[in-house]
């Protein structure tokens, strides 16, 4: 997944950072989580990527640090397309947007096209 924007140094301590966005910035969507879904996030994000679906991939740090940021900020990382979020309900009844559930890869990235498509 080439990457071509990350958050800059300045902003990694506003508790969620963009670890990876499709090449030249065009994506169909934003998929947050935490460090302990890393790895399921980035396996997802390829199944989808490989279905012509590119995703802003959001790490989320301390979700209480992100939501104190200003709006501006919390709009600059979800980009304004549709975003869903691994697993936790709580952060995406917040952020307004889908939690997408998923045990293997697979599984997660058809539950997070189903959630960014609606």
């Amino acid at each position: 997944m080439d990457s071509c924007y990350v958050t800059p140094k300045e902003d990694m301590h506003k508790g969620a950072y963009i670890i990876a966005d499709p090449h030249k910035g065009l994506r169909d969507g934003a998929l947050l989580f935490d460090a302990a879904h890393e790895e399921l996030a980035r396996k997802a994000a390829m199944y989808l990527a490989v279905q012509g679906i590119a995703l802003r991939l959001i790490r989320v740090d301390d979700f209480e640090r992100f939501m104190a940021q200003e709006q501006e900020y919390r709009n600059r990382l979800l980009g304004g397309f549709p975003a869903a979020v691994i697993k936790n309900v709580s952060w995406a009844e917040a952020l307004g947007i889908n939690a997408a559930r998923g045990g293997t890869p697979a599984e997660l990235a058809g539950a997070v096209k189903e959630a960014i498509l609606k």
